[in-house]
């Protein structure tokens, strides 16, 4: 049924005697000008131009006599059962914080271009089991699950460390450790990373390259013992075998070639386990001249140790 008769009600409509209004017009809210200069905080305005999907509600926080007394109202205009969005952005001046369950988690912007998160635990990003996490007390990054760097290495040097290799050699215009005989030693160490993620194997590896064609399908074949110490552990000539070979089949067996031979260590081998903090030494001995070995020279032109790590830095 149509009216037969309107009301018309002109700007502003004064709400009690609090001086609380109700104003609309064209434009944001002037807020050093009446009737928006006297206006209680807690007053309205409808702006009725606003620009479509965004609100056109503002409301009086203070009493200023400025514009910023008057900030936007969010109007949430999302009709779908399955979440709702925000469409418009916030805006936070220095210092004021977005806070998460408690005011010990927070972000804000500290100054221009700076945004500054604190957590009493830390911000995670990812979900389930997989995340990257930053400490909120040191800023440290950790990976869980499969969210990893990999492979971060340790190097270690081309040198005998005391052992009966034959000698440390150029091998066309790299060094090497020169290995001629079988049995042959070298020995390293290194210290566990403080970002070695404490539940996942080692890997041993060596670039090694062939002084002669070998036969097709000889291994190169270095066994190593490798054993970690803690701080104030008693030493011994014993440790962990770990197997590093390579079948050299398909052209890699031919002279000159360099190829990759890798080990496994077990990091919870059950007699020489490694932890982290410990210092990990590792006796490498050539078998050349075997059933399936290669004859050799070969020449140890690197090696390293690769490890999976759970954050960045140490």
């Amino acid at each position: 049924m149509a009216l037969g008769q309107t009301l018309e009600i002109l700007s502003p409509v004064q709400l009690g005697t609090g001086n609380v209004i109700l104003a609309w017009g064209e434009g944001v809210p002037d807020g050093d000008a009446e009737p928006q200069l006297t206006a209680a905080k807690g007053s309205l305005y409808i702006q009725t131009n606003a620009t479509d999907d965004e609100s056109p509600f503002w409301g009086k926080v203070a009493n200023g006599s400025s514009n910023d007394d008057w900030v936007q109202l969010w109007v949430n205009k999302d009709e779908s059962t399955t979440g709702k969005y925000l469409e418009c952005y916030l805006e936070f001046t220095t210092d004021a914080k977005l806070r998460f369950r408690s005011s010990a988690n927070y972000a804000y912007s500290p100054s221009a271009g700076i945004v500054r998160c604190a957590a009493t635990t830390g911000w995670q990003f990812g979900g389930g089991t997989n995340y990257l996490q930053l400490d909120g007390t040191t800023g440290a990054l950790t990976m869980a699950g499969t969210t990893t760097v990999t492979p971060p290495s340790v190097p270690l040097p081309i040198a005998t460390g005391g052992g009966t290799a034959a000698s440390i050699a150029a091998f066309n215009a790299a060094p090497s450790i020169d290995l001629d005989t079988d049995g042959q030693t070298f020995y390293a160490s290194f210290d566990v990373p403080n970002n070695w993620d404490a539940d996942t194997d080692l890997t041993l590896v060596l670039m090694v390259g062939n002084e002669i064609a070998e036969t097709d399908g000889d291994d190169v074949s270095i066994t190593c013992q490798v054993r970690g110490y803690a701080d104030g552990e008693e030493m011994s000539d014993a440790g962990q075998a770990v197997a590093c070979l390579l079948e050299l089949t398909g052209g890699t067996e031919a002279i000159n070639i360099i190829n990759r031979v890798t080990g496994t260590i077990d990091y919870d081998e059950a007699t020489y386990p490694i932890a982290a903090g410990d210092t990990v030494v590792i006796k490498a001995t050539v078998n050349l001249g075997g059933a399936g070995e290669c004859t050799g020279p070969l020449h140890v032109v690197a090696w390293w140790v690769e490890y999976t790590a759970d954050r960045l830095g140490d």
